[in-house]
């Protein structure tokens, strides 16, 4: 992890299989970070180059805030919209290299502006038919509109403004992180909270790439031209959710055969899990384990009314497990000493799904 503010990560890569990557320069491309003992806030160049590139492919996932900031990114990678990176991106988006899968491929490629490929590709990413081949063959062309759009520059030009959104996001980050590992008992303490710009009102977790959990937040709204990325009701809830993925998503792994003779197969219910993007039901018990911390979590911080608040929204998005998933993680606070893990506590979850979907409207 990078512990200083503002600093260059990693190795350099060489001459690979898929072309030769640029010549090694004395300093690499830097992240922007604001840093605490095992914790880093930072936007990095990987997911802006990233995130430069779904812009002008017009890739619906991603914010639309008219900031300052997204209005130089178009005027200054407008012109280049038909690189091959770009349309090479168009075209995986098209058939599966979408939503969270994109940034784990960019997590996963060493610093800029080498962008070395790593040992495998995500298996979330390879289940979608995209292996290191085309990973290696897009790397190839990424490198190449890094250095005809000179996107450091871009990113150099940019950087007290990065300074600025990392420093103030850094507090409710830390209290979040916080509040997470002694919740969960799952030492949450090798963590990137990756603020980028242009992402969409929402984030993306993972388990890997830099650090152990890495989260990539976007903003919500636009203040004085800058976007904002909220307060702890919603920026320290999004930490608490894309981390939570870490250690949830494992667990759900680890008990498949169980997760899976739980599955519900209402139609309506189903039908409104995949209208937003959850369409297999390990996902949904991930979502619904998660999102039932959430309210946990708000009733630690906010009390009653926090948590009433943060479960009839969860509930409303049709997420109708969530009121007796967090009904049953009132039994694990109350246990520590038998449970001092939350995934320890996973098998008493998982209960849950089997009882007759509750109502939800």
């Amino acid at each position: 992890m990078c512990l200083m503010t503002v600093v260059g990560c990693g190795p350099g890569s060489h001459d690979d299989e898929f072309g030769s990557a640029p010549e090694a320069s004395a300093v690499l491309l830097p992240v922007v970070a604001t840093a605490e003992p095992g914790l880093e806030v930072r936007v990095d160049p990987r997911i802006e180059l990233m995130a430069v590139i779904q812009l002008v492919a017009g890739y619906p996932v991603l914010g639309q805030w008219e900031t300052d900031y997204r209005e130089r990114a178009l005027a200054h990678f407008t012109p280049h919209s038909d690189h091959p990176a770009v349309v090479r991106f168009d075209s995986l988006s098209r058939v599966g290299l979408s939503f969270d899968r994109v940034p784990k491929v960019f997590a996963a490629l060493g610093p800029l502006p080498h962008l070395a490929l790593p040992e495998q590709i995500h298996q979330d990413v390879r289940g979608r038919g995209v292996g290191r081949g085309e990973v290696g063959r897009w790397a190839a062309e990424l490198r190449d509109f890094y250095a005809v759009t000179n996107f450091e520059a871009f990113f150099r030009d940019n950087s007290d403004h990065f300074r600025w959104l990392v420093q103030g996001a850094l507090p409710t980050v830390t209290d979040a992180v916080a509040l997470l590992g002694e919740y969960s008992g799952e030492g949450v303490d090798d963590v990137a909270v990756v603020l980028s710009p242009l992402l969409h009102d929402g984030g993306f977790g993972m388990r890997g790439g830099d650090t152990e959990f890495m989260a990539f937040i976007g903003p919500d709204g636009v203040e004085e031209g800058n976007p904002s990325f909220g307060d702890r009701d919603r920026l320290g809830r999004l930490v608490w959710h894309e981390l939570a993925h870490g250690f949830v998503n494992p667990a759900t792994a680890r008990h498949h055969a169980d997760v899976a003779a739980t599955e519900v197969v209402d139609s309506v219910f189903r039908s409104r899990m995949r209208a937003q993007a959850y369409p297999d039901w390990p996902t949904i018990v991930n979502e619904s384990v998660i999102r039932a911390i959430e309210v946990r979590l708000a009733y630690a911080t906010s009390g009653t009314d926090g948590a009433t608040s943060v479960a009839a929204e969860q509930v409303g998005r049709g997420f109708c497990h969530v009121p007796a998933i967090a009904a049953a993680l009132e039994r694990y606070e109350g246990s520590r000493d038998v449970y001092p893990l939350l995934s320890s506590f996973f098998p008493e979850l998982i209960e849950v799904f089997r009882r007759p979907l509750p109502t939800c409207s």
